[in-house]
C-alpha cells in the first residue's frame, strides 16, 4: 500500500470523509483501475451522501476485479450503511466464498448482525473470525460488544482487556470499556474510559455520546434507566415491541379493573402511577438531562451546534408541557393535563429530528410528528364533549406521538450504525 493511500485511509478512519475522498480521487486520476483507491473512494462518497458516485466506483471495481473478496466485502459495507442488511450479508458471504480465510469478512458479518441487534449471530461471526486471526482488534471488539448486549458483562470486559493488551492506545477499545462499565452501573468509571478514548481520538463520536450518557448516568434515576436499557437490549427489536404491547395491554386492563372495582383502587392506582411515571421518564429524561448538560459550562463543549438546536427544541416542549399541566391543575380540565403528556412525548422525537441531517426521511418524520401534534392541540382546544370525540382524538394523538418517538429512535440508530 502506497503512502498516499495509507494517508487517505487514515483520514477515512478519522471520519474526514471529504478529505479522504479527495485524496482517493487524486490517486484514481493517475490510475483509474486501482482497486484499493476505488473501494476507499466508494466508502468516502457513501459517507458524505454521494450514493451515485459510490455506486459508480463499486461498479468499476467489480468490473476490474470481479473475483475479489475485498471488493465484495466493501460492497457489503456499503449495503449495510444503507440498511440493506440481507443483501449485505449475501455480499459478505460471497467474499468468504472467494476467500474462506478472510477475517475481515467475518468482521463485516458481525458488524451487520450488531446493526440488526442480532447479538448471538454477531458473537458467532466474531468467534469464527477469531479462529482465523486471534489478535484481530476489530473482531475482539465485535465479540465484546456482542457479549455485552447478551448480558455477559464480565466476559465482555475480559475481551476488551484483551484488546487493550494488544494496543493500549486504541480509542475504540477504551470506548467499549466505558460501555461495559456503564452497563454495570459504574457511570463514574465509565466516564474515565470515555475521556481517555476522546483524548486519544477527539473525533470519536461514539466516545463523545458515551461520555454524555455516563455524565447523565451519575443521576440515580437515569442510571437505573440506563441499566434497564442494557437489559432490554438483550432482546431482539421484535421481542421488545411485543413486550411494549403486552405492558400497555396490562396497563389498560388494570385501569378498567380499577374502574369496575373501587375497592381495589388504593392498590391499583399506585401501580398505574408508577408505570405512567416510568414511561414518561423514559421518554423525557434523556433530552432533559441533555439540555441541562448543554447549559453547564463544564459539559457545554461536548455538544456540537446541531445539538444546541435539539436542546432548544427539548426545552420548548418541556416548557409547553409544564404550562399545560399547570393550566390543567388550576382549571380542573383533564384534557390539558393529558395534553401535557402528549407535548412532553414530542420532546424525544424533537431531539432526534433536530440532530438528523436534512432529507426526505427527516421531512417525512417532521410532517408525521407535526400532524399528530396538531391533532393533540385541536383536541385540547375542543375541550371535553359528551360524544367522546376529544377523548378519541387525544388517544390517537398520544398513540401517534408514541409511535413517532419509537420511529425517530429507530431511524436515528440506523443512521448512527453507518
Amino acid at each position: 500500500m502506497s503512502a498516499r493511500i495509507e494517508h487517505a485511509t487514515m483520514l477515512y478512519r478519522q471520519g474526514r470523509h471529504r478529505e479522504a475522498g479527495a485524496e482517493a480521487h487524486a490517486i484514481l486520476s493517475e490510475d483509474p483501475g486501482r482497486i484499493d483507491a476505488l473501494m476507499l473512494f466508494a466508502l468516502c462518497a457513501e459517507g458524505v451522501g454521494r450514493r451515485k458516485d459510490a455506486d459508480a466506483a463499486m461498479t468499476r471495481a467489480l468490473t476490474v476485479a470481479p473475483e475479489s473478496g475485498d471488493v465484495r466485502r466493501v460492497g457489503a459495507a456499503l449495503l449495510r450503511m444503507r440498511g440493506r442488511y440481507s443483501e449485505a450479508e449475501a455480499h459478505a458471504g460471497e467474499a468468504l466464498r472467494i476467500n474462506p480465510h478472510d477475517a475481515d469478512a467475518h468482521l463485516e458479518l458481525a458488524t451487520i448482525a450488531i446493526a440488526r441487534e442480532h447479538w448471538a449471530d454477531a458473537h458467532r461471526s466474531a468467534e469464527r473470525g477469531l479462529a482465523i486471526d486471534p489478535e484481530h482488534q476489530g473482531l475482539v471488539q465485535a465479540r465484546a460488544a456482542a457479549l455485552l448486549n447478551k448480558g455477559e458483562k464480565g466476559a465482555a470486559q475480559t475481551a476488551v482487556r484483551q484488546s487493550l493488551s494488544v494496543d493500549p492506545e486504541d480509542p475504540d477499545a477504551h470506548g467499549l470499556m466505558g460501555m461495559t462499565h456503564l452497563a454495570d452501573g459504574q457511570a463514574q468509571i465509565a466516564e474515565v474510559s470515555f475521556r481517555e478514548a476522546l483524548r486519544l481520538d477527539p473525533t470519536n463520536e461514539a466516545a463523545r455520546l458515551g461520555l454524555i450518557e455516563a455524565i447523565k448516568g451519575r443521576h440515580r434515576v437515569y442510571g437505573l434507566m440506563l441499566r434497564g436499557a442494557f437489559w432490554a437490549s438483550r432482546f431482539s427489536p421484535r421481542t421488545r415491541v411485543i413486550l411494549l404491547i403486552v405492558a400497555y395491554a396490562l396497563f389498560q386492563a388494570l385501569g378498567k379493573l380499577a374502574e369496575r372495582s373501587p375497592e381495589l383502587r388504593p392498590f391499583l392506582f399506585p401501580i398505574l402511577g408508577v408505570y405512567a411515571l416510568a414511561c414518561l421518564l423514559t421518554w423525557v429524561a434523556g433530552p432533559a438531562l441533555g439540555l441541562l448538560l448543554r447549559l453547564r459550562t463544564g459539559t457545554r463543549s461536548l455538544f456540537p451546534r446541531v445539538e444546541v438546536h435539539a436542546a432548544v427544541a427539548t426545552a420548548t416542549c418541556l416548557a409547553l408541557a409544564g404550562g399545560l399541566l399547570g393550566i390543567g391543575l388550576v382549571s380542573g380540565r383533564s384534557e390539558f393535563s393529558i395534553g401535557s403528556l402528549g407535548v412532553a412525548l414530542i420532546a424525544w422525537p424533537a431531539w432526534r429530528l433536530a440532530t438528523m441531517s436534512s432529507g426526505i426521511i427527516r421531512a417525512s418524520l417532521a410532517a408525521y410528528v407535526s400532524a399528530f401534534g396538531g391533532l393533540l392541540l385541536w383536541a385540547i382546544g375542543q375541550g371535553t364533549g359528551p360524544d367522546g370525540a376529544t377523548s378519541i382524538a387525544l388517544a390517537l394523538a398520544l398513540a401517534g406521538l408514541l409511535f413517532g418517538g419509537l420511529l425517530a429512535e429507530s431511524l436515528s440508530r440506523r443512521v448512527s450504525a453507518r
